[in-house]
């Protein structure tokens, strides 16, 4: 079985180069999880295979999307924009894992290695 926590990282804000009043409840880095995904571990399983599981929720005959995904939406939207992204790329994510628990920042997975097996060299 496998436990898939999803977060939204937004970048920090340095408080002395901005005003507290702007900075207000977002000081940017890792959000807390906005909830779990409890898969199955089979051989099947990859992270590009993840990604409809995160973003879509089957739900009285519709296909739906999901509301944790939703409101991952809304922080990558709300975040701070320090590199000033098109407004129609901030909606654009990337699957990353933690190789050690102490980790502060995920490692990002490039979206051609998401096809390689859940439990290759990112489960280690």
């Amino acid at each position: 079985m496998v436990r898939i926590k999803v977060r939204v990282f937004a970048f920090p804000i340095d408080p002395t180069a901005e005003h507290a009043y702007m900075i207000g409840s977002s000081p940017g880095g890792l959000s807390p999880a906005i909830g779990m995904i409890v898969l199955d571990d089979d051989e099947d399983l990859t992270f590009e295979s993840v990604r409809p599981r995160i973003e879509l929720k089957q739900e009285n005959g519709l296909l739906r999307r999901n509301l944790m995904f939703q409101e991952a939406l809304f922080l990558m939207t709300a975040a701070r924009n320090p590199h000033q992204w098109p407004q129609h790329t901030l909606q654009t994510y990337w699957l990353g894992y933690y190789a050690h628990e102490d980790d502060e920042v995920p490692t990002i997975i490039p979206v051609m290695p998401q096809c390689r097996p859940f439990e290759s060299t990112y489960c280690a």
